[in-house]
């Protein structure tokens, strides 16, 4: 289950709800420099945004387990003066493994 809001993600089983891995800090780092080539904006010191990262990070290796591509949609990650940036970008393994080389 995803929050159309903020992104936060947890599985639900039956009526339990179990929190997704915790999230991965060299992965949020990782797509904090992405995102920061993308859009110029540093998000290393905004915890909530590097969490998101974290987050999705994590997730995505996950599905790279069993697909060859997945896609991370962080929808309103910060903002600017001149709007909202989202982070969407679609990655595979192999791009995930360069960027944690960086």
């Amino acid at each position: 289950m995803t929050c159309t809001y903020c992104g936060a993600t947890s599985m639900v089983v039956g009526s339990i709800v179990k929190q997704q891995a915790p999230a991965d800090p060299r992965g949020a780092r990782a797509l904090a420099r992405l995102f920061h080539e993308m859009h110029g904006v540093d998000l290393s010191r905004d915890t909530a945004a590097m969490d998101r990262l974290g987050m999705a990070w994590t997730k995505a290796m996950t599905e790279l387990q069993a697909v060859p591509r997945t896609r991370i949609n962080l929808p309103f990650l910060t903002a600017t003066e001149n709007g909202p940036l989202h982070f969407d970008r679609e990655i595979d393994l192999r791009e995930a493994q360069r960027l944690l080389s960086h």
